[in-house]
């Protein structure tokens, strides 16, 4: 019952996805309190564009992954650098999509269709999708579309008014298509050659009462409305060997990654000074960016004596292209005028330059393992080097403003301890160095506004931004029961703030750079468990138990108050019943959370999200050995629940917490046919 990267991370504790309760949607994921950019995401090795946002109406999302094709999903909590590299400070994501033979039942069946309708009450949404899958001869490969189509994301607010204090979801229509296609050569093991094609689209369109507001005491907005897309497409040719002595594998993969967003605001407004006048402004939000990349992969395995290793090593580059700009107009309707000039900005503007980056990265890991005990030792050299290349657009906007180069390498070490005390029972220990390479939209984020008289000015003295993680843990797996604990402590240093006030320069204009100033700390513990009935009685061999709980506490200790990032001690226990005998399972589930008390009141009182507790109803009934019946039933106790990771940094005294409030009961079904 997934249907979007919320729903995925639904039963993870210690990983969410913060709704933003507007035409932007979801945001992407946080993990551990860190989110962003600072989370790495990608599919089949290849990463997703980059998440920017500035202003009102300019933010593209990281909400560009279709769950339907996806057969694995891995989350790496916690500094990953040394493997993954820069953006891997808070942790990683990584999507795997199906292959052709996921759906082919053995090898001599040749051809495989999938079917699959639903819908979800939570956003009115219905969606279809099919995957065609065959082989012949040495060749295997697959098509598979998805479609949905849904409204806005329902809540508990009960505000229909306009304005900023209503707590109703603005009406909205969205659609989005997934396709993906495979063709490979060649069986597992014997070198197959991989090449993916992959295309996602979403576009949404909002009618955003919340804009429909006073601006001043002379101008209103009377109408907004929004139309955002978003478009991802990558080509992935890939292939690994295996058994080239001395190494058991080895692989390479080359990838072209292409994404945009475009998010177009039109905004009437009625203006009652100077005889009054109808006007209309017209905003255009581009934001791109192309990767164009390769790697390999080497594995292998030695002995030293009494001593096992099993070491990977790989090179990874990148060659980054980003691209962001602002256009506009407005219209005096009245008057019968129009200038391009509309509030602040004289458009067309860059908010930073076209810029071009190099990143590559060598590591390098053993696993060594000597009796009970294993060392995991690993290093990583990153070097990155970032290009600004500005155009007229940016220097017009930008006069005197000289975007300026940045190179960086950096050493991202990491060692792990594994103690098995038995078939059963290990204790681990892990210390990681984390980084993330200054970005482009901080080192030379420019813009001057001389009407309301202040600049902003790059700063190519940024230092990376660091962690150092440390995480030990117990685990234990039973032939019917598994339990692990985990604590952690991280210490962030060099993070980076974006426009800083710098004082007046000899313009006289109010100076902004973004500056290393923040230092962060986070601690928690994690700890996860299943159980199998029988352990309890006979009578309950169809039944199991899992439960998971995640505590965290984070600190901006240059500032010495707590982030607002993290999310609240939060739980998850889950009793399915899957009898032998009948074609049927379900899962009751419910998810525990305690209140928000820890806040960020500079700025005011901050809202304290409430606890909650909500219960799920899922079940499965396989109506043949070739469809099954899924139907899910959420909120079953109707409560009104304000995730705390959506409303970071809101104060106590907003009217309109309750827009990024869940949706009350609702369900979801969908029925899938195999053939």
């Amino acid at each position: 019952m997934v249907e979007n990267i919320g729903d995925l991370v639904r039963y993870e504790p210690g990983v969410s996805v913060p709704n933003q309760g507007s035409r932007f949607g979801r945001s992407g994921f946080t993990i551990r309190g860190l989110g962003g950019n600072r989370v790495q995401v990608e599919v089949d090795g290849v990463p997703i564009p980059d998440g920017f946002a500035i202003g009102d109406f300019s933010n593209a999302g990281r909400d560009v992954v279709d769950v339907d094709n996806l057969k694995r999903v891995e989350i790496a909590r916690g500094s990953a650098s040394s493997l993954y590299g820069s953006d891997a400070l808070g942790g990683v994501v990584s999507f795997t999509t199906k292959d052709p033979l996921d759906y082919l039942d053995g090898p001599d069946d040749r051809l495989a269709i999938h079917g699959r309708g639903g819908y979800a009450s939570a956003d009115d949404t219905w969606i279809g999708g099919g995957t065609l899958a065959g082989r012949g001869g040495a060749f295997s490969g697959l098509f598979s579309a998805v479609l949905r189509s849904g409204d806005e994301l329902a809540n508990k607010g009960d505000n229909s008014a306009t304005g900023s204090s209503r707590t109703q979801p603005d009406p909205a229509e969205s659609r989005s298509l997934n396709l993906l296609a495979k063709l490979v050569n060649g069986e597992t093991g014997d070198a197959p050659i991989k090449l993916t094609l992959e295309r996602y689209a979403d576009d949404s369109q909002t009618d955003s009462l919340t804009a429909v507001r006073a601006v001043s005491a002379t101008t209103r907005t009377t109408a907004l409305d929004a139309d955002d897309r978003a478009g991802r497409s990558r080509a992935t040719l890939e292939q690994t060997l295996f058994d080239l002595r001395p190494l058991d594998s080895a692989l390479w993969r080359v990838y072209l990654s292409d994404s945009r967003t475009r998010q177009d605001t039109l905004e009437a407004r009625s203006v009652s000074s100077g005889g009054g006048s109808l006007r209309e402004r017209e905003r255009r939000a581009l934001f791109k960016q192309q990767v164009l990349g390769g790697e390999s992969t080497l594995t292998g395995h030695f002995d030293t004596g009494r001593i096992g290793h099993r070491w990977v090593a790989g090179l990874e580059i990148e060659r980054i292209r980003t691209a962001q700009s602002r256009s506009g107009l407005e219209r005096n309707l009245t008057a019968g005028t129009e200038t391009a000039t509309v509030g602040p900005d004289a458009f067309p503007v860059r908010d930073f330059p076209i810029t071009h980056t190099i990143e590559a990265g060598l590591y390098v890991q053993d696993d060594i393992r000597w009796g009970r005990l294993t060392v995991i030792p690993g290093l990583r050299l990153d070097y990155y080097d970032l290009d600004p290349r500005p155009d007229g657009i940016f220097l017009e906007d930008n006069p005197g403003i000289d975007p300026r180069g940045l190179n960086k390498l950096n050493l991202s070490p990491k060692l792990g301890l594994v103690w098995r005390f038995d078939d059963r029972y290990s204790a681990y220990g892990n210390y990681a160095r984390g980084f993330r390479a200054p970005p482009y939209s901080d080192v030379n984020v420019g813009f001057t506004n001389f009407q309301f008289g202040y600049t902003a000015i790059p700063n190519p003295d940024l230092k990376p931004e660091t962690s150092n993680s440390i995480e030990i843990g117990l685990r234990a797996g039973f032939e019917d029961a598994s339990a692990s604990v985990a604590l952690f402590h991280n210490l962030y240093r060099n993070f980076i703030q974006s426009f800083v006030s710098q004082g007046v320069n000899a313009d006289g204009l109010l100076v902004f750079q973004s500056q290393n100033l923040t230092r962060v700390r986070i601690f928690g513990a994690e700890a996860r468990g299943e159980l199998g009935g029988t352990l309890l009685a006979p009578t309950l061999a169809d039944f199991r138990l899992r439960g998971a709980l995640a505590w965290a506490q984070g600190d901006d200790t240059s500032a010495d108050v707590p982030l607002n990032s993290i999310d609240p001690l939060t739980g998850v226990v889950g009793l399915i019943w899957r009898p032998a005998a009948l074609p049927v399972s379900a899962e009751l589930v419910s998810t525990m959370s305690i209140e928000d008390s820890r806040t960020d009141n500079r700025a005011g009182q901050g809202y304290q999200a409430p606890g909650y507790v909500r219960i799920d109803l899922i079940g499965e009934w396989r109506l043949t050995p070739k469809a099954d019946i899924n139907l899910g039933i959420f909120n079953l106790g109707d409560r009104r629940i304000v995730p705390a990771a959506s409303v970071q940094g809101r104060l106590a005294s907003d009217p309109a917490v309750d827009r990024f409030s869940q949706p009350g009961i609702n369900i979801a079904a969908n029925l899938r046919l195999r053939f």
